[in-house]
């Protein structure tokens, strides 16, 4: 074996950075629209005859919203998972590192 193993193991914390901040950015972005999707309408909004429509319109706008907003949570929850890995393969590679470098000494 020409390098030693601790010198080989490799998470890259660059990846699940970019990772964390894209999925932030998404549930913030998310976070703005919810809002907008939430929006009713009038009573008269397709006029007299079709106002019939609002009732259900109003309903899916709402269901819409209700979707917007669960993606949102799920993105902040994906991104909290995402920095809580990397904190914990951060700690096994440093933990793994010391034990292998043990190793190599003791051989």
């Amino acid at each position: 074996m020409s390098d030693s193993a601790a010198d080989r193991i490799v998470i890259d914390d660059e990846v699940l950075a970019r990772q964390v901040q894209t999925l932030k950015g998404v549930a913030s972005r998310i976070g703005g629209i919810t809002g907008q999707a939430a929006v009713s309408l009038g009573g008269t909004s397709f006029g007299a005859l079709n106002s019939y429509l609002v009732g259900p319109v109003n309903h899916w706008a709402g269901r819409s919203a209700e979707c917007v907003s669960t993606a949102g949570e799920f993105s902040t929850r994906m991104a909290d998972g995402v920095a809580t890995a990397r904190t914990i393969f951060a700690e096994f590679e440093q933990q793994t590192v010391a034990l292998l470098k043990q190793i190599d000494a003791a051989s």
